[in-house]
């Protein structure tokens, strides 16, 4: 199968994933899409805030400004990322493998975030090199919500290396 059709059909797949995820989303103020997340913090940056949820095997990933203004969001399963149309997406390139460069945000088994120069590099699955340890944060689910988002802006997850 040509490189591009199976590109396309996993983008698809992924999508229609998303479809059905959002609905869940979309009457939830304090959430996907939202300044303030009911969810902790998990940036590995102190410049950016990062959010999490997992819903249906789909894993959403939030990157927020330090002023918590929405920069962009995407939605990653099965080695795949697809960049949402929340924030600026223009400001994001997506890759299957690159080394980590540029100042790390966030990074898990599925994917990595970095900011370089001026843009945003996400990598699908785990980093290959990285001048600094980055910080993997833990997967949270529908039920891991704070109850007050103030508090979850603040509760950074600890690194591990």
């Amino acid at each position: 199968m040509d490189r591009a059709v199976k590109g396309s059909l996993i983008a698809l797949a992924l999508a229609t994933a998303l479809g059905a995820s959002a609905l869940v989303f979309a009457g939830d103020s304090q959430d996907l899409g939202s300044n303030l997340p009911a969810r902790p913090d998990v940036s590995a940056s102190p410049q950016f805030h990062v959010y999490q949820w997992l819903r249906n095997g789909v894993t959403y990933i939030q990157v927020n400004d330090i002023n918590n203004n929405v920069d962009f969001a995407v939605a990653t399963g099965g080695g795949e990322v697809l960049v949402l149309p929340i924030g600026h997406p223009e400001l994001v390139n997506v890759a299957q493998s690159a080394s980590a460069s540029g100042q790390s945000i966030y990074a898990s088994t599925a994917v990595t975030i970095s900011q370089v120069a001026g843009s945003f590099m996400v990598v699908a699955g785990t980093p290959t090199t990285s001048s600094a340890p980055i910080a993997t944060a833990p997967t949270m689910t529908t039920d891991a919500l704070c109850s007050n988002p103030a508090d979850c802006s603040q509760a950074v997850a600890s690194p591990t290396h």
